[in-house]
């Protein structure tokens, strides 16, 4: 369906949300520790950068999560937010070593989007002591 303009793309909702919130946690183990109110602030950051990608981008990004539901029944019997922690681990290791370019790419681009969404939160980041450079892209001396 698309979107009517000017309104904010919501790209994690409903069982899409499922899935990624299940494949957040298993990158980004932060993530398995928010509370509600972390895991929408999670999301909006996703959703957010997603908002700013072409819209086909983010049509392939919603078949690859179709992939990944389809990949985990046809090998593990059920969709990927409902299998073991052990068989979602195996699963998104084939995905990210797979040898086919397309397929690592795409695993890639969504762990990235994952990533932004689970440490771009304030609380994850003063968790971890990162603090970014405002200055931008140079690397902090480090004092003796």
């Amino acid at each position: 369906m698309p979107e009517a303009p000017g309104t904010p793309h919501r790209f994690s909702s409903g069982r899409r949300r499922e899935t990624l919130r299940a494949i957040l946690e298993r990158i980004a183990p932060p993530a398995a520790r928010f509370d509600e109110k972390g895991r929408d602030e999670a999301f909006a950051i996703i959703d957010g950068v997603l908002a700013e990608r072409p819209a086909a981008m983010r049509r392939q990004l919603g078949l690859f999560l179709l992939a990944i539901d389809v990949l985990a029944v046809l090998t593990g019997g059920r969709t990927f937010r409902r299998l073991a922690p052990h068989a979602q681990d195996r699963l998104l290791g084939r995905l990210e070593h797979a040898p086919v370019p397309i397929v690592r790419s795409g695993f890639w681009g969504l762990k990235a989007v994952l990533l932004m969404g689970c440490y771009g939160r304030e609380a994850v980041r003063s968790s971890i002591g990162y603090r970014p450079s405002l200055r931008g892209g140079g690397l902090r001396k480090a004092t003796p």
